[in-house]
């Protein structure tokens, strides 16, 4: 509202031609305004106080706490759209102004997952009786809750709160494959970054990375495999799927699969991922044998989990690209049109 005040005050000063409306305006304006006020700087100042005092992460997205989870996601980003641009480092001179919309955010994030928005409210007493259950982290996840944007710059926030396209993969792979095969990715649940590296360094897990490729070989987790989602949207998860890496599963169907992305928030790509593997394995592949890493690779660097990284001075080439996606490439452009090889995917089920 105070920035509304001072646009009008502006408008009035800059467009009225009226000179005796001007000289009106300039006795009125500091009767209803003190100079503080003003100030645009002043109304910047309320808008992180208000984040600051802010009890929950409604009350952060200035939401009214309501008795039930929001399923309206777009709720969720007007509000973040518009309060995190008030408190924006960019906009916003105040020395705070990066942790409070590193709070702004976290609120977001927490609250586009339904899970969590449910055991919030349930912490806070005002979840619906029908829907009160006692929530409870397990073993495995201990750090489930990793906030991983406290320790993130506001570009790398930035770049998540963008990267939307995780939620729309997994829309595509509602709409394509969801034929009722295969177990449910609601079934797939977070594992804590330190479970993850204790279990990579018995090599007690197999970890699959389904970023770009060009991210892959800019860093990834030690052992890991490169399956980039998009290319298996495009050309079909058997034939982006390393053979030994369909072998592996098979041979040891007990062994964790845990599949990561750059920091896995609720709507990230590998919950999409997810959903095409408990499709392409209906038979052999539950949900119970998924997890998704906490935190993703940004969470596994601030945890100091082992990585590789190219050297400094090598030159990254086209032609390092796996083979499994080369060809993956080279059948698309001969067939001219995409295809998922169903019949591959069984041979992954039916083994």
């Amino acid at each position: 509202a105070g920035v509304v005040r001072m646009a009008s005050v502006s408008f009035v000063f800059r467009f009225v031609g009226c000179p005796l409306l001007k000289f009106l305006c300039s006795l009125l304006v500091p009767f209803f305004f003190s100079s503080r006020q003003l100030d645009p700087q002043y109304w910047y100042d309320k808008a992180i106080e208000r984040v600051f005092n802010a009890k929950n992460d409604f009350e952060v997205l200035d939401i009214d706490v309501p008795t039930v989870p929001i399923e309206d996601m777009s709720v969720l980003k007007r509000q973040y759209r518009k309060i995190s641009l008030a408190v924006h480092p960019d906009k916003n001179s105040h020395p705070q102004a990066g942790d409070a919309f590193r709070k702004v955010y976290g609120a977001f994030e927490t609250l586009m997952d339904i899970k969590q928005q449910r055991r919030l409210l349930w912490i806070m007493g005002k979840l619906d009786k029908e829907l009160d259950e006692k929530i409870t982290l397990e073993d495995d996840e201990e750090d489930e809750l990793f906030q991983w944007w406290w320790e993130a710059s506001v570009p790398e926030i930035e770049k998540q709160a963008a990267e939307f396209e995780g939620q729309q993969f997994d829309e595509l792979g509602a709409m394509w494959i969801s034929d009722g095969l295969g177990g449910s990715v609601e079934d797939v649940k977070w594992i804590g970054l330190e479970t993850a590296k204790r279990l990579h360094a018995e090599d007690g897990a197999i970890f699959i990375d389904c970023r770009d490729y060009k991210e892959f070989i800019e860093e990834h987790i030690i052992g890991a495999w490169c399956t980039p989602l998009p290319n298996i949207i495009d050309y079909g998860l058997v034939n982006v799927f390393p053979a030994e890496l369909i072998a592996k599963m098979l041979r040891n169907r007990k062994l964790p699969i845990i599949i990561y992305s750059e920091v896995a928030t609720p709507f990230s790509r590998c919950r999409a991922l997810c959903r095409w593997l408990l499709r392409a394995g209906h038979v052999t592949l539950k949900a119970e044998r998924l997890r998704r890493l906490r935190g993703g690779i940004f969470g596994w660097r601030h945890r100091h989990g082992l990585l590789v990284r190219p050297l400094e001075d090598e030159k990254l080439e086209i032609q390092d690209m796996p083979v499994n996606i080369m060809k993956a490439q080279q059948l698309y452009r001969v067939q001219g049109q995409v295809e998922f090889e169903w019949s591959g995917s069984r041979a992954l089920a039916d083994d």
